[in-house]
């Protein structure tokens, strides 16, 4: 893509603006180190909901996740970290956390909530033997995020100690 053919951030605004009215949430999608980031935009002003966001998805899937995570919040569910959803993707436990690199630390993800899903084997990144494309989901693609290098440099080795 070149970059005349990005919108415009008036038109991103806009486009906001009308789902928000419509929907109560929009998705916010980038590019980071060739991934996909997807995150909604809403859920926190809202709901009182903390946003939800996953990275390396291709924009259908990503958008079908994270708007059915959404209209859940909308009629009235609230998710935490360590919630399961086994009912979204038929045969995959979808997993939220706070912590991509290992789920029951700190909190990492500067106050949203990261879906996960598995590799084919059902290993999640933090679990040996996990398979290299769903690694991406350590990833810290948030430019807001404080020492974002260093919690990828961490992911790395905590990568090579699981292999």
């Amino acid at each position: 893509m070149e970059p005349s053919d990005f919108p415009t951030r008036e038109t991103v605004y806009a486009k906001i603006r009308a789902d928000l009215d419509q929907y109560g949430w929009s998705l916010i999608s980038s590019i980071y180190r060739d991934e996909l980031f997807t995150h909604t935009v809403g859920l926190s002003w809202g709901y009182e909901h903390q946003e939800i966001e996953l990275i390396g998805l291709n924009q259908e899937i990503a958008a079908m996740l994270l708007n059915e995570l959404a209209r859940r919040v909308v009629n009235g569910e609230k998710f935490h970290a360590n919630c399961h959803f086994e009912d979204i993707v038929d045969g995959v436990d979808l997993i939220l956390v706070e912590n991509p690199i290992d789920p029951l630390g700190k909190p990492m993800t500067n106050g949203r909530l990261r879906l996960i899903w598995p590799d084919e084997n059902n290993l999640y990144p933090w679990q040996k033997g996990c398979e290299e494309e769903c690694l991406i989901q350590q990833w810290f693609p948030d430019s807001t995020m404080p020492e974002r290098d260093t919690c990828e440099a961490y992911a790395l080795l905590e990568q090579a100690t699981l292999r």
